[in-house]
């Protein structure tokens, strides 16, 4: 399954031809369509409305293993109107940490750092691409799945010759997004066939969940917990992984945990290298 965010209905509407998704109803301003192979938010403009979009579309369907896609427009120095690139940075003006994007394979468009504005800006600086809603799309996603299977694919709407503030024609912006569906398509299945169907087993699941409800964690420690849950969901069986619940009764914060948790992952690896070994 994917699941699209974009922030407008014109960004959508392409995606939701190709791939036959019909209306599902809506939490707030966010808006939901849904097909056999991919659902999608219509969250609104902003970082704040995508995370909260995406958060409502993620509660609505927990299944693991899904792959996240923002899709909309862009601002780029030099980039052509109607270019697309795929975020490999991605960072906020209000906010300190950065996310970097793992795709395990590779895509057709070129890498290009990120950056989430407040407001539109016709200031823009080499080697950057500026929108409004990435950021907040990976916060959100971030809280119920792995980076490698997060994703930014903007297409540019302004560049230093034709600056933001220039009236976009909504036709002109569904067009351009048309222009390169086939290819996120085609992007979404090497991924798909790429990344293992399952995140993590049940038991690591609820495991995760139950740290998540007893200890507050940053975006960079969530997703420390989330990298370090599925390789200890691959080390451990299910009754060695139920002991780790005992975890949270000797560690009070995040920092100790996330210790903790890679102490065992280091040993459980050290301790399958020295059996094969012995083999």
């Amino acid at each position: 399954m994917i699941h699209f965010a974009t922030a407008l209905h014109c960004e959508a509407q392409p995606l939701i031809e190709y791939y036959r998704m019909k209306p599902s109803g809506g939490v707030g301003r966010a808006r939901f369509f849904e097909g056999e192979n991919a659902r999608l938010a219509v969250t609104g403009v902003g970082a704040l409305a995508a995370a909260i979009g995406v958060t409502a579309l993620a509660q609505r369907h927990t299944e693991s293993g899904a792959l996240w896609f923002n899709v909309g427009i862009c601002g780029h120095k030099t980039l052509e109107l109607g270019e697309a690139l795929i975020a490999n940075r991605v960072s906020s003006e209000n906010h300190p940490e950065r996310f970097f994007p793992q795709p395990p394979v590779t895509s057709v468009w070129p890498g290009c750092a990120l950056h989430s504005l407040a407001q539109p800006s016709a200031e823009y600086v080499d080697g950057l691409a500026f929108d409004l809603e990435a950021y907040g799309f990976f916060t959100a996603a971030l809280c119920s799945t792995t980076l490698e299977r997060v994703n930014s694919v903007k297409i540019v709407s302004d560049n230093a010759a034709h600056p933001a503030g220039e009236r976009l024609d909504k036709e002109t912006v569904s067009r351009w997004i048309s222009a390169h569906v086939p290819d996120i398509a085609r992007y979404a299945e090497a991924l798909q066939s790429a990344l293992p169907h399952s995140e993590t087993s049940k038991t690591a699941q609820a495991f995760r969940t139950s740290v998540e409800a007893t200890m507050r964690f940053s975006a960079t420690e969530r997703q420390q917990l989330l990298d370090r849950v599925r390789k200890l969901d691959a080390l451990l069986d299910s009754d060695a992984f139920k002991s780790l619940n005992e975890l949270l009764e000797t560690h009070g914060d995040a920092k100790s945990l996330l210790k903790s948790l890679q102490d065992r992952i280091d040993a459980e690896s050290l301790r399958k290298t020295v059996a094969g070994a012995d083999v």
